[in-house]
């Protein structure tokens, strides 16, 4: 039960992480500007041999609500914090 708890944690967190990591340069540049994540998106990206220039906007709140993609691997990631830790918790009682 352990072992499966904790396996279940990983496997959680792995998906939150690999979703995290695929928006980090949005999170990235909202993180700077102190903006709400992930309520923005970036647009209008491109690339030259100066470097990458690109625009962040807001995501409309309709768009949030109705496709909420970005809630599903947020709670995912904090339930695989969450599991793992609660798993080590009992592993440790």
């Amino acid at each position: 039960m352990k072992t499966r708890l904790l396996i279940i944690g990983i496997a959680l967190l792995s998906f939150g992480l690999i979703n995290l990591v695929s928006y980090f340069p949005i999170s990235f540049t909202v993180a700077i500007q102190n903006r709400p994540f992930p309520f923005e998106h970036v647009y209008n990206v491109v690339r030259d041999e100066k470097g990458t220039s690109y625009q962040v906007g807001y995501l409309p709140m309709e768009e949030a609500i109705n496709h909420p993609y970005w809630l599903v691997w947020s709670i995912t990631l904090y339930a695989g914090i969450g599991t793992i830790i609660f798993a080590i918790w009992r592993q440790n009682k």
